[in-house]
């Protein structure tokens, strides 16, 4: 049987946000699509942005991520990229918001 489902992890911010340059807050929901092991597709996502020096909080339904803005530019490539070459079905909805905080 074939299970589509959002999972969530809890996942402790990392070292923190970046002393400079321009800050950025992501809304991330990784979806998976179509598979048994939704549960270790969604903890493979959260494990590629814990590689990143950002601050991340998962929720129910999505995962915040703040810090520098091309630092999450590139974890969202990153994220994206290594799914879709895994031959992943899903879907990857992502939100942006300037911050000067």
């Amino acid at each position: 049987m074939l299970i589509n489902a959002f999972y969530t992890v809890t996942l402790t911010p990392n070292k923190g946000i970046c002393s400079g340059g321009l800050i950025m807050i992501c809304e991330l929901s990784y979806l998976p699509l179509a598979t048994e092991q939704y549960k270790e597709d969604v903890e493979g996502m959260i494990d590629l942005i814990k590689q990143y020096d950002l601050e991340s909080e998962v929720g129910e339904l999505s995962t915040t991520v703040k810090g520098d803005r091309d630092e999450i530019m590139d974890m969202i490539d990153e994220v994206y990229q290594t799914m879709d070459d895994r031959g992943k079905n899903f879907r990857l909805h992502v939100e942006l918001l300037s911050s000067n905080n």
